[in-house]
């Protein structure tokens, strides 16, 4: 058996490799530069099996909309809303390293982080997996770090996946898409053509967007404060040894006169009356183990580390296998007392460790300084509190000291808490009441090895009850008080966990997102709204939207997103219910989008528009008839190159080059053409355009992909136009993870090449293409192939200039109509590339001439007036299946078909009769295979193949061996 392990990060499976595999570990390259290939023998389940190992780079797929949908003008925001979406995979690499591996595999495990996102990742590495080996058997494995320990107790407890943890990021994935793009696009457009100094893209994000609302809340208390002046009395005495200082239990009141009167009887009596003393002993609490977002909360106190550096930093010491996971909401451990102290046993032996000496105190029994962690709040079920897995005494720099922070509060955690003992003294002057407070500390425990934490000891003579002392000083002193500061990160930090705004994982890029995109600036830690961050916030306040800056909406989406997780909601109603309120607020926004100019108009100047001619008479206005002009508009920033007819006074936008009128007028709109050339080679003419259709393409008249702002002539179908590139579409790609449309073209620079090109080679470079020989007039018709639905073409060949040949197939007038992918005569010349639809490439489809009569689509369009075809030999027919045939893995009888290879043209091989992915690997060349009884079964239990060796040791020998390659059964059957 092999199992296939995918990692989350390169690192992840080096060093789990390593530590599973030891010296036994061999490494080789994998298809991607950094994705390598590990493997090593271990034992699973109590079977000894083959281990391959390789990563992935965190995501493998990412959600997009239709490549139609990109062109932000020509689209209008509010159908993103509508618009369906696809996961694609981002690194074609990396796809194809895995495919590469599962091909061969009999079990997959996945190996990623145990949250919601690697829950996610594990389902599209499966999704890839499967679709080249459907016969896999997938596994989870779940762990915490790269230990031994917990990397072998992973393999031991291999589980399923968990899908609706996936589901539920494939839902939040799909709202913040739709949400971000619509109001992401529509605020872009709106200010950046306004106003000057908004250049970036304006983004939304419901979480980027209350995160943002945090800190300009937190802006307008401190700016809007008016400091208020306060008054209190202080008591002071001071004897031989100490000077102590009595608190006010008013604390301060803000009246004067109140004020000086309760001063003038202290004053009048003299003298502080003590009251009570109380004596107690007093706790300062340990820390609870360590979850990430106290731990962002500490770097960002402490070590003046912002939440990004602190995540980075950590998953770094992860990946070096010296701390555990560090994305996790635990805080308590579930450790035995025994595993723990293990864990403080690596602290203790490494004199690296200043704080060593404390470790080894800790498992001192005599000392009896240890205890058991205190128990938090929270438990996420699948990572333990982040701690120190590993010596980390030769780490440097800020990962030490992260590495230091998270040590000292391990064993913080397993330390006993500091005690102290408290004298607290009551006094009463001028029947008005006073205090202070004494302490001295026992035990600092924790505070040892806790150096973040201060305790300290103060002193205070030995009050008696009943005791009546003379006041050094009383004196009626002033304040005022102090705007609420800045908000400071870790501030931020806590309010976003309070609020429910993202989650452990994600926290530090919203707050990054806000940051990238100019909304606050960072000073000392200290976070201050942009002019752009205030005018947003306040804009969507005045609309009525505060809730879109407000943490409640996004929290009550976190919550339903849970509820995917324990199953009470499926994906599809999560999403359909935030699209639709969003849906509502949008209208609602876009009706007021005049109060977002006037607010964001107080902040930024408008632009100033220019419009400049560049070429006097440039072309025909298609509605007038009058000549117009080239001209360059828009803002100095963001010049816009556009024809502009006079009489009309109407801009249509064009892109940038070099424009000449073509002396041709488009037979859509009138508009005459212009010939296109770039502005490094003028002389040299690329394309052609209409100035109106360009901005504005006519419906049905177009190409899928052609949407405002982007049509050229070589895109337009419309059939009496000499210029258009009649592109339309054929078939949409049954290639593997494509599904993009297949378009018939004719090149733009000669009338006579055509082909079928696959719009996903833009995206993701799909390879799927169908050729035509040069000269030939092709021709797509609306019948469809009844053997897979793409639709037939009719090809125009030329008497004279193709192979006479050829003609034997064509119509009186030399024409044949055909379906590309079942055609298999003339020669090869229509060619048909990169058609890699199952787990083995190749047509899958019955050749046209092997079509049944009643369902041959030829004689289908004779009917219905094409014409009769030419007398001459038929097409070759596949022989009927007999009941002789082999039965495939699947149990079936197999298909007999006919290779068009080059070297194989002619002859025919069995094939398994499944179609696309659910088809398994079973071939054999028809003159191979012999029906014969007492050819063996191979192990798994299926009759063999038997073929003809031809080495040159063996050649003539036949043997047997498993027809689907599975077992590797082999066996010489004259032996």
């Amino acid at each position: 058996m092999v199992y296939l392990n995918v990692a989350e990060k390169p690192s992840v499976a080096r060093e789990m490799s390593r530590t599973l595999g030891g010296r036994s570990c061999q490494s080789r390259p994998g298809v991607s530069q950094y994705n390598q290939v590990y493997e090593f023998r271990a034992r699973v389940a109590g079977a000894e099996v083959q281990m391959v190992v390789t990563s992935v780079s965190g995501h493998l797929m990412e959600l997009e909309f239709p490549a139609e949908t990109k062109n932000w003008r020509a689209t209008s925001d509010a159908v993103l809303f509508d618009q369906p979406v696809r996961k694609i995979v981002k690194d074609a690499a990396i796809e194809k390293n895995l495919m590469q591996e599962a091909r061969n595999a009999t079990h997959l495990v996945c190996w990623l982080d145990c949250d919601r996102e690697g829950e996610n990742i594990s389902y599209e590495v499966i999704q890839v997996c499967l679709s080249v080996n459907p016969r896999l058997r997938v596994l989870r494995a779940r762990f915490s770090s790269l230990t031994q320990r917990d990397l072998q107790g992973a393999l031991n407890t291999l589980g399923a996946p968990d899908e609706k943890s996936s589901l539920a990021v494939d839902a939040r994935q799909e709202i913040d898409l739709r949400i971000g793009s619509v109001f992401t696009r529509w605020q872009t457009k709106l200010l950046r053509e306004r106003f000057q100094g908004i250049q970036k893209i304006v983004s939304y994000g419901p979480c980027q967007f209350p995160t943002l609302g945090f800190v300009v809340s937190r802006y307008w208390e401190h700016k809007g404060f008016t400091p208020e002046q306060f008054h209190f009395i202080s008591l002071e005495h001071k004897t031989d040894g100490s000077f102590v200082k009595f608190k006010w239990a008013r604390d301060r009141i803000y009246d004067l006169t109140s004020a000086a009167l309760m001063y003038q009887r202290c004053c009048e009596d003299g003298q502080l009356k003590i009251k009570k003393v109380t004596r107690k002993s007093k706790s300062k609490w340990r820390p609870v183990p360590l979850a990430t977002v106290e731990l962002q909360k500490l770097a960002a106190r402490h070590l003046r580390f912002g939440s990004e550096k602190t995540m980075r930093i950590a998953e770094t010491l992860y990946q070096e296998t010296v701390l555990s996971y560090p994305r996790t909401e635990t805080d308590l451990f579930t450790m035995t007392d025994g595993e723990l102290q293990n864990l403080i046993k690596i602290q203790a032996t490494d004199d690296n460790h200043t704080w060593a000496p404390y470790a080894s105190n800790l498992l001192n029994p005599a000392a009896n300084k240890y205890q058991r962690p205190r128990v938090g709040r929270h438990d996420d079920k699948a990572h333990p509190p982040i701690h120190p897995t590993k010596s980390g005494g030769h780490l440097t720099g800020d990962k030490k000291l992260l590495y230091e922070l998270v040590s000292r509060h391990f064993l913080a955690c397993c330390s006993k808490d500091a005690l102290a003992d408290e004298v607290v003294v009551y006094g009463e002057c001028g029947e008005e009441d006073f205090s202070t407070s004494g302490q001295t500390i026992v035990a600092k425990n924790y505070l040892e090895v806790y150096t973040y934490d201060r305790w300290s000891d103060s002193t205070i003579p030995n009050y008696e009850e009943g005791e009546i002392i003379t006041p050094t000083s009383c004196t009626l002193n002033d304040g005022t008080t102090t705007a609420p500061p800045l908000l400071a990160e870790v501030d931020l930090i806590a309010t976003m966990d309070r609020n429910q705004i993202g989650t452990d994982a994600t926290i530090a890029q919203h707050i990054k997102t806000i940051k990238d995109r100019g909304y606050v600036t960072v000073e000392n830690m200290i976070y201050t709204p942009t002019k752009l961050g205030l005018a947003l916030v306040e804009a969507y306040d005045v609309m009525g939207f505060a809730a879109l800056s407000l943490p409640k909406l996004r929290a009550a989406m976190e919550a339903d997103l849970s509820q995917i997780v324990s199953g009470r909601r499926s994906h599809g109603d999560v999403v359909a219910t935030y699209v639709s309120r969003y849906r509502e607020i949008f209208s609602e926004v876009q009706s007021k989008k005049s109060l977002l100019v006037d607010i964001v108009s107080r902040w930024y100047p408008a632009s100033e528009v220019v419009v400049r001619v560049v070429t006097e008479v440039l072309s025909v206005c298609g509605s007038c008839g009058q000549k117009g002009q080239l001209v360059d508009s828009g803002t100095d920033e963001d010049v816009q190159q556009s024809f502009k007819c006079v009489h009309c006074d109407i801009l249509h936008p064009l892109p940038r080059g070099v424009f000449r009128p073509k002396g041709f007028s488009c037979p859509l709109c009138n508009f005459e053409v212009l010939d296109v050339a770039s502005d490094k080679t003028p002389d040299k003419v690329t394309h052609q355009l209409c100035p109106h259709c360009f901005s504005n393409p006519p419906a049905g008249e177009i190409e899928n992909h052609a949407v405002m702002g982007s049509m050229r002539c070589f895109q337009c179908v419309h059939e009496s136009c000499a210029l258009a590139g009649k592109t339309q579409k054929v078939w949409s790609c049954p290639n593997r993870n494509c599904g993009q449309d297949l378009s018939l073209s004719r090149s733009k620079h000669t009338d006579d090449t055509y082909w079928i090109g696959c719009k996903g080679y833009k995206t993701h470079k799909c390879p799927h293409s169908v050729n035509f020989p040069r000269g030939a007039v092709v021709t797509l018709l609306p019948q469809k192939c009844p053997a897979h639905g793409a639709s037939l073409v009719k090809i125009q060949f030329r008497f004279g200039v193709h192979n006479a040949e050829w003609m034997m197939y064509c119509e009186p007038d030399f024409s044949v109509v055909t379906c590309c992918w079942c055609e298999q005569r003339f020669d090869g010349s229509i060619q048909v590339k990169g058609y890699q639809p199952g787990t083995r490439g190749g047509r899958l489809h019955t050749p046209v001439g092997s079509i049944p009569s009643q369902s041959n689509p030829l004689q289908q369009l004779n009917r219905v007036g094409l014409g009769a075809r030419n007398p001459g030999p038929p097409p070759q027919r596949a022989p009927e299946q007999t009941g002789s045939a082999p039965k495939c893995a699947c149990n079936l009888e197999c298909d007999l078909r006919t290779a068009n290879t080059e070297a194989n043209r002619g002859r025919q091989f069995f094939i398994c009769k499944k179609g696309g992915d659910q088809k398994c690997n079973f071939f054999v060349w028809a003159s191979e295979y012999i029906p014969d009884q007492n050819i063996p079964r191979c192990t798994c239990n299926e009759s063999c193949i038997v073929k003809t060796a031809a080495t040159e040791a063996n050649k003539g020998r036949r043997f047997a061996k498993c027809a689907t390659g599975k077992c590797g059964f082999f066996e010489w059957l004259n032996q």
